[in-house]
């Protein structure tokens, strides 16, 4: 490779294109000269990188002319399979490759489409994997391969907000939770614009804590750097609800009544109330006191608390018997099950609530919104351990209230 291609030289050519080394998939330029990709950097007019590029951008380029990367379909020859027995691989045409894979594809087409599952990771040609799946029949396709990256993750996203995703809004948070999470430090997502908002975040003051079993890079970084015992993350989460539910009473109940189902009334058998008719979760309108759809309340009068009567049953919201069940989890409880001192949990679970600013309010291209500046990040860390999916709705709960 030349050393006028490192950084572009007259003969070549910039070509727009995108980063697939990660699921970020940053817009970047590359150098193309004679046929070869000599330079690497951030597009200048794309938001996600801003111009920037990562090392992991950079090291494509050596991926792409790596000595022993396979140009070829491998067909294996051993049907022999296990730990150090030699699949013996054997170089075959594109022609057979393809042959043998209709083949295969067209018996199980043949017998139920839906027992062809596609499991990828490859973002930029995913539109191009549902085509083909949806063209073939199956429902079985996985183009974010959900089940072993964010399976607990995208779920408690879709159940909360109905989304796959959510971010902190670093530019106006003051009290940042990552849990077992790095953003803004080279990782988790759009992680070259995360690095300067976190750094602009960092230097108005916004806090950070990292809970981490290990110290990670955030955490050397962090204001405070908070050790936990692996896979107990839903105790420790349970324990902050707790305290800032019942001992601290420091909750946005406006939120809770409008967007959430806090106020939905739960029956002796702990199931919702509905109505007959249109089968509707009831509330209790504080207004008119009666039972009524959720959607009939008169805005911001559902109840959160208390015990009431409504078609000879009675029932009690929802949030009531949350806050009920979460004094199960005291402080030092959470601590025994944790490693984390009690004294340590009130305390960030005390800072974040006040950080909140509950009632507070922000101004958005003319629109006047809640400002809750503070928020919980939580990604592949705490995914990653048996009952993620709980104690990812147990951390999201933190969020909520």
């Amino acid at each position: 490779m030349r050393s006028q291609s490192a950084q572009g030289g007259e003969s070549g050519r910039w070509v727009s294109t995108s980063c697939n080394g990660c699921f970020s998939m940053c817009a970047i330029k590359v150098y193309e000269e004679d046929g070869r990709i000599g330079a690497v950097k951030g597009h200048p007019d794309v938001l996600s990188s801003a111009g920037k590029v990562c090392g992991k951008s950079l090291a494509r380029v050596a991926d792409l002319y790596d000595p022993n990367r396979v140009t070829r379909p491998l067909k294996r020859t051993n049907p022999e399979k296990g730990l150090g027995v030699d699949p013996r691989w054997q170089k075959i045409s594109w022609e057979e490759a393809l042959e043998t894979v209709v083949q295969r594809l067209e018996e199980v087409r043949k017998d139920d489409p839906r027992k062809l599952a596609i499991a990828t990771f490859d973002l930029c040609n995913m539109a191009g994997t549902i085509a083909f799946a949806e063209a073939f029949g199956t429902p079985n396709y996985d183009f974010y391969n959900a089940s072993y990256c964010g399976g607990g993750l995208h779920t408690t996203f879709f159940n909360t907000f109905g989304t796959i995703n959510s971010e902190v809004d670093l530019e106006r948070c003051d009290h940042i939770i990552l849990w077992g999470a790095q953003l803004g430090h080279g990782a988790n997502n759009n992680h070259l614009r995360a690095i300067a908002n976190m750094a602009d975040a960092r230097r108005r003051g916004a806090r950070l804590v990292v809970i981490d079993p290990i110290l990670s890079h955030a955490a050397a970084k962090a204001d405070e750097w908070v050790p936990i015992r692996p896979g107990t993350d839903g105790a420790l989460a349970l324990a902050m609800v707790n305290v800032l539910l019942n001992e601290l009473g420091i909750f946005d109940a406006e939120f809770l009544k409008r967007r959430t189902n806090g106020p939905y009334l739960v029956g002796g058998d702990g199931h919702y109330l509905r109505d007959p008719d249109t089968g509707q979760p009831l509330v209790w309108d504080a207004g008119c006191e009666v039972g009524v759809p959720f959607d009939q309340a008169e805005a911001g009068s559902s109840a959160l608390e208390g015990c009431f009567r409504v078609g000879g049953c009675e029932c009690r919201p929802a949030f009531a018997l949350l806050r009920e069940h979460v004094q199960g989890y005291s402080p030092e409880r959470a601590s025994q099950i944790t490693g984390v001192p009690a004294s340590t949990i009130r305390r960030i679970a005390r800072d974040h609530g006040e950080a909140a600013r509950i009632g507070a309010t922000v101004e958005i291209e003319g629109r006047s919104l809640p400002l809750r500046p503070a928020a919980v990040d939580f990604k592949r860390g705490v995914n990653a351990h048996r009952n993620s999916l709980f104690n990812r709705f147990s951390l999201q709960l933190v969020n909520i209230v």
